[in-house]
């Protein structure tokens, strides 16, 4: 049986398969999803008001010190609540640094075994 964890977005058919499109390259897949993860707002999906992790938000909190140790539990409860059935997080660091954050985070992808690293910049 086909799984549907991988269609491509916008969602489209494949004109030579008559199927529907699948996203070529996994790797950008699963880092669109963290992204998607990240930075939706709690409250921005109608359907879903908890999905998310409201990253913007905290950028407009004063940055000071806390925030790293906040930043960090708040990426990795939303990427472990959310993606949990594609990776596993192994770490999150926090930078904060002239009104942005800074975060690199290291998962494993389940579907293929190897560890990956995201680094994102969320500013103003």
């Amino acid at each position: 049986m086909k799984s549907y964890d991988n269609f491509a977005f916008p969602l489209s058919v494949d004109s030579n398969a008559g199927t529907i499109a699948e996203q070529g390259d996994y790797d950008a897949y699963i880092r669109a999803l963290i992204f998607q993860v990240l930075m939706t707002a709690q409250g921005e999906r109608i359907n879903r008001p908890e999905f998310g992790a409201s990253l913007k938000r905290l950028v407009f909190s004063p940055l000071r010190m806390g925030t790293e140790r906040l930043v960090q539990s708040t990426v990795l409860q939303a990427l472990n609540r959310w993606l949990a059935r594609y990776i596993k997080t192994q770490d999150v660091r926090v930078t904060v640094a002239d009104e942005a954050l800074l975060i690199e985070v290291d998962y494993l992808v389940m579907a293929v075994g190897e560890t990956r690293y995201l680094t994102m910049e969320v500013a103003v």
